[in-house]
């Protein structure tokens, strides 16, 4: 019979991802996971670049969807990583606001945007154990939240829904988000961890399909429908902020 471990505290996981992700500025590996261009996978910069194209183009069709294709003034992005998606969006929006939990690749995408020279780029780095800290550097609401490649490396599906309700707070009434998670197959691989962080940092948190969908809902938002990718277990997440 194999040994089941005990979970480690949400506080040791916590710092353990702080830690993990920390290491962009000196792991290839790190920057790869965090979608530099140039590392990795991404060595060629239009294979990069395709992240945000695609992801811009679920938004458009978002947009079309909802009716809501002239709101385009403030986005945010949780986990911007190497830019990938800012020099996709950015140039859409009058405002794009980057959160990260590490500088490095803060301040590798202020890079990718400035190097295009795109304007209005607002970073914004946070203390991992403290996502809330995001509701004390914004002054206005946003259009638009986006989380894609981010959910999955979360130290706990409790500090997932922390996000989701700071996500719910800095959006207008009726603002759109799009969300991408792992989701739970009982597969072991793509199974919820709860230690051992490193180890397990790309696929350490899922959820199942309808435990997301009744989250978001539960922190105020209406999800209209569920986009899957099966051959990596992501599925994303078309949400909207409920009107008051």
């Amino acid at each position: 019979m194999a040994l089941i471990l005990p979970a480690q505290t949400e506080s040791r996981r916590t710092k353990d991802a702080a830690q993990f992700w920390s290491e962009a500025k000196n792991s290839g590996e790190i920057r790869e996971y965090s979608h530099w261009v140039g590392e990795g996978r991404f060595e060629n910069s239009d294979t990069w670049a395709s992240i945000g194209e695609t992801h811009f183009q679920m938004w458009k069709q978002f947009t079309t969807i909802c009716g809501e294709e002239q709101v385009n003034k403030r986005m945010i992005e949780w986990g911007s990583g190497g830019g990938a998606n800012a020099i996709a969006f950015a140039p859409a929006f009058e405002n794009f606001s980057g959160v990260e939990i590490t500088e490095a690749s803060l301040n590798e995408c202020k890079k990718q945007l400035e190097t295009r020279g795109i304007k209005g780029f607002t970073p914004m780095l946070i203390n991992t154990e403290s996502p809330e800290e995001v509701l004390t550097q914004i002054d206005e609401p946003f259009d638009f939240f986006l989380a894609v490649g981010v959910f999955h490396h979360f130290p706990s599906k409790d500090y997932g829904a922390r996000v989701l309700s700071v996500a719910n707070a800095i959006l207008r009434p009726g603002a759109m988000a799009l969300i991408q998670i792992r989701y739970d197959d009982l597969r072991p691989k793509y199974k919820p961890k709860s230690r051992d962080y490193k180890t397990h940092a790309i696929h350490f948190t899922s959820y199942k399909l309808h435990e997301f969908w009744n989250l978001a809902s539960d922190k105020g938002f209406t999800p209209r429908f569920i986009e899957l990718r099966p051959s990596v277990n992501f599925a994303y997440f078309y949400l909207t902020k409920e009107k008051v």
